[in-house]
């Protein structure tokens, strides 16, 4: 008569392997491959378990499960990348603070300052553009007449004794009043100074009287 003892170590030495632990649905859990070893799992690799292997954790965090300094676990540094998981890189962070140069000028607007890790695009170090919306305006720019403030000293055109007023137009004085300047004393402004006797057309050669003009008969 055979031993049932050893028909039982015979029957399990003729199975493929350990049977899988079973448990209760009440006792299953989810459980995440870990394959970087950062203690947050690929939330891709989600699978129901009785017991915790090796390899697996319930952490479902891990937005790169191939690099391990990436996790929830890890803190945000200024690098580019979302070290904390959170979804957003560099949140939180800077490294650096520029400003806004708008108008391409070389020149930032210190009313618009940016925090950043990295530099971004459209931003400079320098902050004392007084007119970001004009590139012809910034702290050394010749001023001309523009009705800018073009070298950033408070004053504008006929106002800053540094314009060129070249860049101006001539007027002629009108003294008789007949619709003609008298070309021979021009004054060249970025305004008209004096408009009830300073014009723009030229012409005339005897400012003295009313009927000698280019129209007159």
């Amino acid at each position: 008569m055979r031993n049932p003892w050893m028909i039982a170590v015979l029957a399990l030495a003729g199975c493929d392997g350990p049977t899988a632990v079973e448990c209760a649905d009440s006792q299953r859990f989810d459980a995440y491959e870990d394959a970087d070893a950062d203690g947050a799992g690929d939330p891709d690799t989600q699978q129901s378990v009785c017991d915790l292997a090796e390899g697996l954790v319930t952490n479902d965090g891990d937005c790169d499960d191939g690099n391990p300094s990436l996790s929830p676990f890890e803190p945000e540094l200024c690098d580019g990348l979302d070290n904390d998981c959170d979804g957003t890189p560099d949140d939180g962070l800077f490294g650096g603070t520029w400003f806004t140069d708008a108008d391409g000028d070389g020149y930032g607007d210190p009313g618009a300052p940016v925090q950043a890790c990295a530099q971004p695009a459209g931003s400079v170090v320098d902050a004392t553009d007084c007119d970001d919306t004009h590139a012809d305006a910034f702290p050394g720019a010749p001023e001309v007449c523009d009705g800018y403030d073009n070298d950033c000293d408070l004053t504008a055109d006929d106002d800053d004794a540094d314009v060129d007023r070249s860049t101006g137009t001539l007027f002629y004085p009108d003294e008789d009043a007949d619709g003609y300047g008298d070309e021979s004393r021009p004054l060249q402004a970025c305004t008209n100074p004096n408009p009830a006797q300073l014009i723009e057309v030229p012409g005339d050669c005897d400012d003295a009287r009313s009927t000698t003009n280019p129209s007159a008969a």
